[in-house]
C-alpha cells in the first residue's frame, strides 16, 4: 500500500469511528533494523507457503543460509561470523524478502485493522468500550 494511501485510509477510518462515538486505539510500530532480525528458516517456510519450491527455493535458501560477514577496519580483519537471520542490505532482494516475512501479519490479527509500509506497522482499532480493545493490542505486543 503506498505511503499516501496507508494515511488516507487511517484518517477515513478514524472519522467514521468518530461519528460513530467510537473509542480509537491505535499502536504505531517502527521496526529498527527490520531487515537484521528475518530468521532464514522462518522466511523458507513462508516461501514453500508462497509455493516457492524446488530449485528456486534452494537458490533463495542459498543466498541466505550460510553467509559469513566480517569487519575491515584500518587494514585489520576481524573473524569471520555466521550470519543466522537478515536479509542482505542494499541489495534488490531484500525489501521483497522483507515484505514476504512480513506480509501475512495483518491476516493474523483478530479485530484490528493493520495497515503495513515498508518497515512500519500501524495497528489499529475502534469501539464503544476501551478496556477490552486495549488488552487485545496488549497481547499482540508480547507475541
Amino acid at each position: 500500500m503506498a505511503c499516501v494511501n496507508a494515511v488516507s485510509k487511517f484518517i477515513y477510518d478514524t472519522l467514521l469511528a468518530l461519528e460513530s462515538s467510537n473509542y480509537n486505539l491505535s499502536m504505531f510500530l517502527d521496526l529498527s533494523k527490520a531487515f537484521d532480525t528475518i530468521n532464514h528458516n522462518l522466511l523458507c517456510k513462508k516461501w514453500c507457503h508462497y509455493g516457492i519450491h524446488g530449485v528456486a527455493l534452494e537458490w533463495f535458501r542459498s543466498y541466505l543460509i550460510e553467509r559469513k560477514q566480517y569487519v575491515y577496519y584500518k587494514c585489520v580483519d576481524s573473524k569471520l561470523f555466521p550470519v543466522t537471520c537478515a536479509v542482505p542490505q542494499g541489495s534488490v532482494l531484500g525489501p521483497l524478502l522483507f515484505i514476504l516475512y512480513s506480509n501475512d501479519l495483518p491476516g493474523s490479527l483478530r479485530c484490528t485493522t493493520c495497515i503495513l509500509f515498508a518497515d512500519d506497522i500501524l495497528i489499529y482499532v475502534f469501539g464503544k468500550i476501551l478496556r477490552n480493545y486495549k488488552n487485545s493490542l496488549i497481547k499482540i505486543l508480547h507475541h
